[in-house]
């Protein structure tokens, strides 16, 4: 899932950046698989992410996804996806979904050093390894670093630089809170890996 692998920022800004993803493959486990995500909602739900969504419907977190009416549906061909901002509830997460083992694929994003480290604390070992190799060419033409640090949490480029740019300028003159900003600029990310705790400390800062 490499939308998730392209997030800038300084080391200490991305240490409590991480992203959950749970997905199925349609030739081997699809069928039948709806009450197997329907738990693995339960359980990101439980934890306390910052951010959750589903691609296929558009729901997310910003627009008041996790209601009991989501957290209920059982389809087999969902994409979930989970922010959270703590390593620990990374943990809990990661633990519990070993502990039942569902059977359903997952994907943790976030600093290979704390993913791994997340792994062996578990007794998981990797499958496979996606990493980013920053971007290439007219590098010149790109936003402020400033701004691709909170546009680039949505990794299909839906948060918008020239409304990161205007909110930043509604934080400065009081017109909106840094949250307020941060849940704006989530809204069109549907599969929910924006993290809208980091926004609010970028767009603060």
């Amino acid at each position: 899932m490499t939308h998730s692998l392209h997030r800038r920022g300084s080391v200490e800004s991305l240490k409590n950046d991480f992203v959950i993803i749970a997905r199925s493959s349609v030739d081997v486990n699809r069928k039948g698989c709806g009450p197997k995500f329907q738990r693995i909602r339960q359980i990101l739900s439980e934890a306390g992410p910052v951010n959750a969504g589903m691609m296929e419907t558009g729901e997310n977190m910003a627009r008041g996804g996790f209601t009991e009416k989501w957290l209920a549906r059982t389809s087999d061909d969902t994409i979930i996806a989970a922010t959270f901002s703590s390593k620990d509830k990374v943990r809990q997460v990661l633990s519990r979904l070993k502990q039942e083992d569902l059977g359903i694929s997952i994907t943790v994003s976030g600093l290979i050093d704390e993913v791994f480290g997340l792994a062996r604390e578990l007794g998981l070992k990797p499958h496979t390894v996606n990493l980013s190799l920053g971007v290439h060419g007219k590098t010149e033409l790109l936003p402020p670093e400033e701004v691709l640090q909170v546009t680039t949490m949505c990794g299909h480029a839906l948060a918008a630089t020239a409304l990161a740019a205007k909110l930043k300028e509604d934080i400065r003159a009081g017109r909106v809170s840094p949250q307020e900003a941060a849940r704006q600029l989530a809204e069109p990310c549907v599969c929910g890996i924006f993290n809208m705790e980091r926004a609010a400390a970028l767009l603060r800062d």
